[in-house]
């Protein structure tokens, strides 16, 4: 049975002509996807200790980038963090047409189907994975994740559980920032907006 990890592409910052998944620490810039580098070393940790046949990294130029912007998509940043963090090039599967969470969702089913992937582990910030939850449950767009094995698992989660000492207090820090608390709020407003058919796509 082929199981696959799934990278969902965040929040991305451009630092000394690099671009990169937005920090945790200190933000002042009001993104919408603050902490997306916790995504990152979550997904790479996980499949240290949980090899699995791919890890999808999801997102294309986002929505609110030109084509001609000269930035790689999303999927390429994620792509280079992971083999920054020794994840082995030839497991990485990239999926660049999406620009939203849930056209993410949607363009993955392609690569489920064609790879033949039964179990899937999302791996995604806490604050994100209850609309990622919501969107499959609600929307009839994705009814074919009722036909595959899903597991959610916060990228807080899997840091803490590998070096609580560490990541705790660090943790506990990004969500008491301002900007993650309104994070947090629009996520709450997004779930609750789906399930009242009421989402902007």
């Amino acid at each position: 049975m082929r199981e696959a990890i799934v990278l969902l592409s965040g929040g991305i910052e451009e630092i000394n002509n690099i671009w990169k998944s937005t920090d945790f620490l200190d933000i002042k810039k009001d993104t919408k996807a603050p902490g997306s580098i916790l995504r990152v070393l979550a997904t790479a940790y996980f499949y240290e200790r949980n090899k699995k046949d791919f890890i999808i990294v999801s997102g294309g130029r986002g929505r609110e980038l030109e084509e001609d912007s000269g930035r790689p998509d999303l999927s390429e940043i994620l792509k280079r963090e992971l083999i920054e963090l020794s994840i082995p090039r030839d497991v990485i599967v990239e999926e660049n047409r999406s620009n939203t969470t849930f056209e993410q969702l949607k363009f993955l089913i392609e690569i489920i189907k064609e790879r033949d992937i039964k179990k899937v582990f999302f791996i995604s910030n806490k604050y994100h994975l209850p609309r990622i939850k919501a969107m499959i449950k609600y929307l009839d767009q994705l009814i074919f994740y009722k036909r595959v094995n899903l597991n959610f698992i916060s990228a807080e989660d899997i840091l803490i559980k590998i070096d609580s000492q560490k990541w705790k207090l660090i943790i506990l820090d990004f969500y008491n920032q301002d900007i993650v608390k309104k994070r947090v709020k629009l996520e709450e407003k997004g779930v609750k907006d789906i399930k009242l058919n009421k989402y902007r796509f």
